[in-house]
């Protein structure tokens, strides 16, 4: 009870008569972001759904990495199995209801073809000292970012150091958690450069019911770029990042307790190496060409039955390159273009089911979008993007957004985005794959406000609808990938966000989502995986020495835990808990100019629940998520 008298109360303050000071809201309002148009604007005059988690954001509340830090936003559900430890290719993020997005560092095309899940491993910046802001677009965005950005982007944009900086930190908590980094940064001069490390363990856990899980993980990780200018306002930069990882883990908690699975064990390496060449031209324009390379590995022993333990492999390469250009050609006219060029190789691949190597594709794309502002209230943004695969074939992706700025504090806007996602690796080349498939495609439309009442309170809303054809499903009869179906997804998501006083900042956000899925008979159905509501709020207090933060998430009515009489019947997508709260509170206090300590709490009232779904064996068979645990550390900055 206590709990939820808590959360009630911080709904409350947001929406008390408090008097506050007049530059309350001036973050929220003056947000610099660029994801949604590849353009410098405003974040509340974006005709877009775009969220930012800025560098304050992620030291106040003193996030573990990426997937915690982007599940705090809201209409973004990540899907982690147990605490994540040895699932860094299972852990799937969702926007709008979709996991297939484009991850993008410094404005460069990050996603992987390394997991048949996920397209990005969210836990591979550990250290996350290095951001200076992550902009997350809800919503498709093919024309600008391309394939597989169908639920939106998350554009990762790291710091360029202006000064010299030297700072360490070490952290230690429940659960045999370790975490030691070092952050090192010198902007004087031509030659500009930034280094991080980090190092991180930690062992077996608990969830909020006390059930015990098997788990070991080592990790660490190296990053490092360097920036020199060239001639005039044009800067060379170079980015290296270097991810490995040792794990262990059971699986499920009805498997180990039962004795079906012997801890499995993997290691990952994972190599981001990036070239990059920005021309500043003028102020109307600029260019960025851009040639990177990734390079996965992923290797271990998993686990078929008890008795058997089968060699798991997946090493692969992503190599390509990138050109940006945006120009202001006209005072009314802003234009973003480019071109991109992308070679995926499957070097090794070995799962549980089948084997293959030596595989590979490419595909590249031509994109252009020019947004028309017409007198200061309407604008136009127009844009299309023609997309080849070399297996899947060729597509165009039209896009229209128009945007209108009613008042001063009010922006709305209403579009039409074409999206398209290509065949993964695992649907073309595995035992199940089939290269005559087609890529996915479809629009969405969206309708989103934004409106300021005063200068301490922003308020926006986003509605949209998705429909999709040539879904690619997995086809029992045949046992192969096919375009058998189509999707319907709508949903409405909310948030508000009001400064209280000169100390008190609190936000309130609400998403419902519902994905409905028609398959080749025109049988309709209902996925289970979404909740009929998701409540997230977080209540801020700054002084001069000492922030505390408490952020709550409310999940209310997913489908629950189904009793059975044997559980040998086998069924997935259940969870145990229909509706549960999962409380966090970070507490910084700063000693002196350069050394802050801090305590982290995670899930205070030990709440049993899990983000996943359950296996396949009965309502125990869940890969619970951590119950109550804390961190606590110190960073030391000079």
């Amino acid at each position: 009870m206590f709990k939820y008298l808590i959360l009630i109360s911080i709904n409350l303050l947001i929406f008390a008569g408090l008097s506050s000071s007049a530059a309350a809201a001036e973050a929220e309002l003056g947000e610099v972001v660029v994801t949604a148009s590849r353009i410098d604007e405003r974040a509340f005059d974006a005709k877009a759904d775009v969220r930012v988690i800025t560098a304050e954001d992620i030291e106040e509340n003193r996030f573990a990495d990426l997937a915690e830090a982007l599940s705090s936003l809201n209409g973004v559900t990540v899907d982690t199995y147990g605490n994540g430890v040895g699932y860094e290719n299972m852990q799937t993020l969702e926007i709008n209801g979709s996991s297939q997005i484009v991850v993008v560092i410094d404005g460069i095309r990050a996603n992987t073809n390394t997991s048949m899940f996920n397209v990005f491993n969210f836990q591979s910046m550990p250290n996350l000292d290095s951001i200076e802001r992550i902009e997350v677009l809800n919503g498709s965005a093919s024309t600008l970012y391309g394939a597989d950005a169908k639920g939106g982007v998350v554009n990762i944009i790291t710091k360029a150091p202006e000064k010299n900086v030297f700072k360490f930190g070490a952290e230690n908590g429940t659960f045999g958690f370790q975490d030691y980094r070092l952050y090192a940064a010198s902007g004087d001069g031509d030659l500009s450069w930034r280094l991080s490390a980090n190092k991180r363990r930690s062992s077996d856990y608990k969830d909020g019911n006390g059930n015990r899980y098997i788990s070991d993980g080592d990790a660490e990780n190296i990053s490092a770029k360097f920036w020199k200018k060239t001639s005039g306002r044009s800067t060379l930069s170079l980015a290296f990042d270097n991810y490995e990882s040792d794990t262990v883990h059971t699986g499920t908690y009805f498997r180990q307790q039962h004795g079906m699975r012997p801890p499995a064990s993997f290691y990952e390496k994972q190599q981001r190496l990036i070239l990059a060449y920005r021309t500043q031209f003028s102020e109307e324009s600029d260019n960025l060409l851009s040639l990177y390379r990734i390079r996965s590995t992923f290797n271990g022993q998993n686990f078929s039955t008890a008795e058997d333990m089968i060699d798991g492999k997946a090493d692969t390469t992503t190599w390509g390159f990138s050109d940006q250009y945006r120009l202001k050609w006209h005072e009314k006219h802003q234009l973003a273009a480019g071109l991109e060029y992308s070679h995926e190789t499957i070097d090794d691949w070995a799962d549980l089911l089948f084997t293959y190597s030596n595989e590979s594709y490419y595909h590249y794309s031509l994109y252009a979008e020019d947004n028309w502002d017409f007198d200061g209230r309407y604008s136009l943004t127009l844009g299309a993007r023609y997309y080849r695969h070399s297996i899947a074939g060729g597509r165009l992706s039209p896009s229209v957004t128009l945007g209108l700025a009613a008042d001063e504090k009010t922006n709305l806007y209403l579009s039409a985005k074409d999206y398209f996602v290509p065949p993964s690796q695992y649907q073309l080349f595995s035992g199940y794959g089939n290269k005559d498939l087609s890529p996915e495609s479809g629009q969405t439309y969206e309708f989103g406000v934004k409106h300021a009442p005063d200068n301490d309170t922003v308020i926006d809303a986003n509605l949209f609808y998705r429909r999709g054809k040539n879904t690619i499903s997995y086809n029992k009869e045949i046992k192969k990938y096919e375009n058998l179906d189509r999707e319907k997804v709508w949903g409405f998501r909310a948030n508000v966000t009001r400064q209280l006083d000169e100390h008190f900042k609190a936000t309130l956000g609400y998403a419902w989502i519902r994905y409905k899925n028609v398959d080749a008979e025109g049988e309709e159905s209902y996925s289970s995986n979404y909740p009929n509501g998701e409540i997230k709020v977080g209540l801020n207090y700054k002084n001069r020495d000492l922030t505390v933060v408490l952020f709550g998430r409310g999940v209310m009515g997913r489908e629950g835990s189904r009793q059975y009489a044997s559980r040998t019947n086998l069924f997935y997508g259940t969870y145990p808990v229909s509706s549960f709260w999962v409380v966090d509170m970070a507490v910084n206090y700063k000693t002196s100019e350069h050394l802050t300590f801090y305590l982290k709490i995670n899930n205070i009232f030990d709440e049993f629940y899990c983000d996943d779904v359950t296996g396949v064996y009965g309502h125990e068979d869940i890969y619970g998520a951590p119950g109550r645990n804390f961190r606590v550390g110190f960073t030391y900055e000079f």
